[in-house]
């Protein structure tokens, strides 16, 4: 990974799943991983705890092996560690009081409960960068004991391959999907005669059959391609990549190189990697680059050990405060808003028997509070009582650190939250101490107050792999409550509260009644309401539920604010309203609700840094149960800690730019040109959006109960027609923890992102009408400057060949409007007739230039093609555009192959003087322009094929009955 930046910070905020994002502590080497985790969810059933452990330590043995081979030597695992559910009492441990601080939702692979999309499908969650390293694996605890999905899915120690390769080296599946709109099952290949072939990396064309969800073949147009939805089920699989396993399940599989690539077909990870081989991009990351962990010698890789597999149970941490209480923690009143802070997660938020010490700093160190069980009312006010200080003397904050070790040395899972204002000036300092803190196992999670904080902070963070907060003085803010929210999310058990809304109101005037609302949606086992007025709490305020109804309050004394704790709220619109008689006064409010179970939307947010592009990319999941929630608005308010600038990210769940699959509760973004301290804050709402179960309507169960093969998920969206409803309107609120970029490239330094999905119709033999969806000046922000068209007479299907060719500015071949028409926003659409002489076959291609000159990646490419002096078009779309180069723009009468087999070659018709081929996609989408005319010529033929039919019938009918009529006629006797 590039070192332009630093992400000191890797922490999920999660209000439902309560999940930390990964910073994975995996490494290789001398040719062997160390330190997988493999973690085990709560929600698996442990009466089949033996078995997953059995198949998960064959599935790293082969698994291993197939790593080896695939990568030719170079890498193995060696160290894996499995955690199990703490409930899993009656599983045996190895080294159960090693020190370590795991979680299972830390893990590189995960053993979850199957979600409503992928069901029992292995899968990795990704960004849409390449080279990016992913978040985790998903297995199911179905695929890892029933050998029926194992012979759907793929052998597991291919498939742990298959997906470590997503996770660790930030490539993508090589294979199609069924009727997915940007990668196709299938596609038209030039190398192989014009005919359709399966959607795989591979030199050769391989030899199977195409079949449908009931396991029958499908039926074929003229040129081979299935019609209808279809898989295809190769027989050879000796040549293919092992990123298109899915499609050709073997053991023996390796991944393609420069020489083997496949650069032809539509895949995802042609798109995304700019035509690279899997190979070539392995080869940039740390783990290969430069020579790194060169490949083993044939002795030496058949002498490899099996993994060490061990496995523990989860425990939950020991957490050990450490605060500051030097003689500047009375600026601004910080160490009273501290305690108040303190004191309301003691009281309100922290988990049901968590153990808790307090140790409190400045020159020296003091222990107010030894670890102790919250397992009382009583206990926790006794606890929150032992805060009560004053401030005073210098900042050891090494002093404090060690004597948290000290605290937790008995402790396996230790966590110390650190809390400090300046810069140390007493011995022992922190590089003092760090040594002993690194091999105590103990996570730190820091928060630090003001501009003086210590820098070392993050560094702490990132070596301890906890999570780091930062903020000025803003006397009403929530940021101290964010940071102890964090706590939560290293419990092993979530403790599933979600906060809805906070907010401040700042000088409210006197004799002024407030008036607030929110919205709760269904079903929270509890909630709690927090008002606190400052100065004028002798001020009760009034909350009222949806039906009107009054809920209880009263004022916490050692909290100083109002409290709301209500049973089973009711989902809809609560309000609640204060009347303040006298003086100023600055106001803020939270709701949080405890989740009974599934039922309340969950988010789960990440943030990793991209070594492709220089940004930090931001993930969130809504997520209710097992289901996406789609639609929702979903931002990122992030704030310069110095200069305390604002600027919103808004993520985006469309399949575009950082997000990978539209549709799947995934909402991604980037932030970028930018250095500094920053604070990131999630806000989530929705009124519009909807709850997608695809599997969950009654046709979808009818569907399963006939057991119909599944496809493989997700290309490049999620199909969810007659499965999703509406959520109701509901909010959700979080802290992400601070991060530290350095080195950011100044603004206008980064080229624009690369055009994907380029157009083109031909309108006349010499203007085109090109459409694609508008880049950035900056990656996807901004408006660019120019685009150029590149054109070659021959391609290898490599993206470089364009380096040598001649670029045509856009502006001199557009026939007006240029500025209007052309250089609009990122993300906007852009549709303009282009001039452009064509006298043989071109391959052509668009790239983007910024103000500065930077020159973006080059498009997906077309070809155009030649043939007399009339012009011909296919008409095309995003899906065959974006990936396939032998989706054409045809120029000549009779030329040139058709996109889709099943359309008739001989279907033409004129326009404008122009002979134009009625041709349709391989990727069985509707084409546009020329290609609604063909559809009405379709529609015609259907009609007078009809009629005939008709008329054939009638007369059929006639003749019969006049044959009938005759026989009846000849044997006729008059009676007698």
């Amino acid at each position: 990974m590039r070192g332009w930046t630093r992400v000191l910070v890797a922490i999920a905020v999660t209000m439902e799943m309560g999940v930390v994002a990964t910073m994975s502590k995996v490494e290789l080497v001398d040719n062997g991983y160390e330190g997988v985790v493999v973690g085990v969810s709560s929600r698996v059933d442990s009466s089949i705890a033996s078995e997953i452990i059995a198949n998960l330590k064959e599935m790293l043995k082969e698994g291993s092996k197939a790593m080896l081979k695939a990568t030719r030597n170079r890498a193995y695992l060696r160290d894996v560690t499995i955690l199990v559910p703490s409930s899993w009492t009656h599983v045996e441990e190895e080294d159960p009081n090693e020190a370590v601080f795991l979680k299972q939702e830390d893990s590189d692979i995960r053993v979850d409960i199957p979600e409503s999309i992928y069901g029992d499908q292995p899968y990795t969650l990704q960004t849409a960068v390449c080279g990016s390293s992913g978040f985790y694996i998903h297995y199911t605890p179905a695929y890892l004991t029933d050998d029926k999905l194992v012979r759907l899915w793929g052998a597991r120690g291919t498939s742990l391959v298959y997906e470590w390769a997503k996770l660790r080296w930030g490539v993508f599946d090589e294979v199609g999907y069924q009727d997915d709109p940007k990668y196709p099952a299938y596609y038209i290949s030039k190398k192989h005669g014009g005919s359709a072939v399966p959607t795989v990396c591979g030199p050769r064309h391989l030899e199977g059959e195409w079949k449908n969800k009931w396991e029958a073949e499908c039926p074929k147009s003229r040129d081979g391609a299935p019609v209808g939805s279809c898989y295809f089920k190769a027989h050879n699989c000796s040549s293919v990549s092992l990123m298109s396993s899915y499609s050709c399940h073997s053991p023996e599989l390796e991944f393609c190189d420069e020489e083997t690539h496949n650069s032809e077909a539509p895949t995802k990870h042609n798109r995304i990697c700019n035509k690279l081989s899997v190979w070539q991009i392995m080869e940039y990351h740390r783990d290969f680059a430069s020579g790194a962990n060169p490949p083993l010698s044939s002795t030496a890789a058949q002498e490899v050990p099996e993994p060490r597999v061990r496995v523990v149970r989860q425990r939950p941490p020991a957490v050990v405060m450490v605060i500051d209480v030097s003689g500047s923690m009375n600026k601004q009143r910080r160490y009273k808003r501290l305690q108040r802070a303190i004191t309301r997660y003691i009281l309100y938020d922290a988990p049901d028997n968590i153990s808790l010490g307090i140790a409190l700093f400045s020159d020296d160190v003091k222990v107010v509070q030894n670890l102790t069980q919250l397992d009382s009312e009583a206990t926790r006010h006794s606890v929150a009582t032992s805060l009560n200080h004053r401030p005073v003397g210098g900042t050891s904050i090494g002093s404090g650190l060690l004597k948290a070790i000290e605290i937790l040395k008995n402790e396996t899972n230790k966590l110390i939250f650190l809390v400090t204002d300046g810069k140390e000036n007493e011995q022992p300092y922190i590089k003092d101490v760090m040594g002993g803190l690194l091999s105590s196992g103990a996570r730190v999670i820091t928060l630090g107050i003001g501009k003086e904080a210590d820098q070392q902070l993050n560094n702490l963070t990132r070596e301890t792999s906890g999570a780091s907060f930062h903020f000025v003085d803003e006397t009403y803010s929530f940021n101290m409550e964010f940071s102890l929210e964090a706590i939560q999310n290293f419990m092993p058990s979530p403790t599933k509260r979600i906060v809805l809304y906070r907010e401040t109101i700042l000088n409210v005037s006197h004799s002024t009644t407030l008036k607030k609302q929110f919205f709760v949606d269904c079903c929270p086992k509890k909630m709690d309401v927090i008002i606190d007025m400052e100065s004028n709490n002798q001020h009760k305020p009034h909350l009222k539920d949806p039906s009107g109804h009054a809920a209880n309050g009263r004022f916490d004394q050692l909290l100083d604010a109002w409290v709301f704790v209500v049973s089973k709220p009711k989902p809809g619109k609560w309000q609640w309203h204060v009347r303040i008689t006298n003086g100023a006064s600055s106001v803020r409010y939270s709701v949080k609700v405890q989740a009974g179970d599934s039922s309340l939307i969950s988010v789960r947010t990440w943030k990793n840094s991209s070594p492709s592009e220089k940004n930090v990319i931001y993930i969130t999941e809504l997520m209710k149960g097992v289901c996406p929630v789609q639609r929702a608005r979903v931002s990122v308010e992030v704030k310069d800690i110095d200069s305390g600038a604002k600027t919103t990210l808004t993520l985006q769940d469309d399949g575009k730019h950082s997000d990978l699959i539209s549709g799947d509760g995934i909402y991604s973004g980037s932030l970028k040109d930018t250095s500094g301290i920053f604070t990131l804050a999630t806000m989530i709402s929705g009124t519009n959006a909807t709850l997608s179960c695809p599997g969950s309507s009654g046709a979808s169960r009818r569907r399963r109960q006939v057991r119909l093969r599944p496809a493989y998920c997700c290309g490049s969206t999620v199909t969810t027609a007659g499965d999703s409803m509406p959520t109701g309107t509901f909010h959700r609120s979080s802290s992400s923890g601070s991060i530290e970029i350095t080195n950011a490239p100044p603004k206008g330094s980064l080229p624009p992102s690369p055009v994907r999905d380029l157009k083109v119709l031909a309108l006349t033999p010499n203007t085109y009408q090109f459409s694609w969806t508008a880049t950035g000046d900056d990656l996807d922000d901004g408006v660019v400057s120019e685009y150029e068209l590149l054109l070659l007479d021959s391609w290898t299907g490599r993206a470089k060949d364009f380096e040598h060719a001649r670029p045509i500015n856009l502006s001199r071949v557009v026939e007006r409007d240029f500025e209007t028409k052309v250089l609009l926003e990122a993300g906007s659409k852009v549709v303009v007739n282009v001039s452009l002489e064509v006298d043989r076959e071109k391959y052509l291609t668009i790239r983007a230039v910024d103000a500065e000159g930077n020159r973006g990646i080059v498009s997906n490419v077309v070809t155009l093609s030649f043939a007399g002096e009339s012009t011909s078009v296919a008409p095309t779309d995003e899906s065959t555009m974006t990936m396939d180069p032998s989706s054409t723009v045809e120029t000549g009468t009779e030329s040139g192959s058709t996109s889709d087999p099943r359309i008739n070659r001989d279907h033409t018709k004129t326009v404008n003087g122009t002979r134009v081929s009625g041709h349709h996609n391989a990727m069985n989408v509707s084409g546009t322009n020329s290609n609604s005319s063909w559809n009405k010529d379709r529609d015609s033929t259907k009609v007078v094929v009809i009629i005939l039919l008709v008329t054939v019938c009638l007369v059929t009918i006639l003749v019969f009955c006049s044959v009938h009529y005759c026989r009846r006629k000849a044997n006729w006797r008059p009676k007698l």
